[in-house]
């Protein structure tokens, strides 16, 4: 981890390696990394991976430094190498830790395809992205509705697809409550196979 030794912390016994970004780049009330291409980005990213393989705790920041955004996002359309090293850190996450990780996409301005990688292998879930500004509640919903799946007996595969599938018809019922970011319709699809 040569480019990270500038930013080694030592807490007691804890040794940690740790990159901060800052974004600068905002469209639609995302904020998006990087703003341009950036190799050294990619790299950072595989050193800390590195560090982590050694033993290191290993931090990514992203220092957002203006208000009313709703969250952040890997700009591949800028820099899809970027978009890429990260999902190598989901994978890394994954073998490292023996768990499934599920990496959201539904923030991109054209689409919102899913990725999940489990037991080794990347399963892609696309989607298109539904102009909906009520999105409160969204990841607990999915959440909730993939633990819902598999209590069913679905795969995660098909769960995580199942509940997708719920997100993007609750969303678009277009349910539209109060002022701000208000909460999907949840119960639009009580006849369906949804409430079987």
């Amino acid at each position: 981890a040569s480019l990270l030794r500038r930013k080694f912390l030592k807490l007691g016994e804890r040794k940690i390696f740790m990159e901060i970004k800052g974004v600068t780049l905002e469209e639609d009330d995302v904020v998006r990394f990087p703003d341009a291409p950036t190799e050294r980005g990619v790299k950072h990213i595989e050193e800390l991976i590195r560090a982590k393989e050694e033993g290191y705790e290993a931090y990514l920041f992203f220092v957002v430094q203006m208000g009313d955004v709703k969250y952040l996002a890997p700009n591949r359309k800028t820099h899809a190498a970027f978009g890429e090293a990260m999902e190598k850190a989901a994978k890394f996450i994954g073998d490292t830790y023996n768990c499934s990780v599920l990496l959201k996409g539904g923030h991109s301005i054209n689409d919102a395809n899913d990725l999940l990688y489990s037991a080794g292998e990347m399963n892609w879930f696309e989607g298109k992205r539904i102009d909906n500004p009520n999105t409160h509640g969204t990841g607990c919903t999915l959440s909730s509705a993939i633990a819902s799946n598999l209590a069913k007996g679905f795969t995660l595969a098909e769960a995580v697809k199942n509940a997708k599938d719920y997100i993007s018809e609750a969303l678009a019922a277009q349910l539209d409550l109060g002022q701000g970011s208000g909460p999907m319709q949840h119960n639009f699809g009580l006849n369906t196979r949804y409430a079987e």
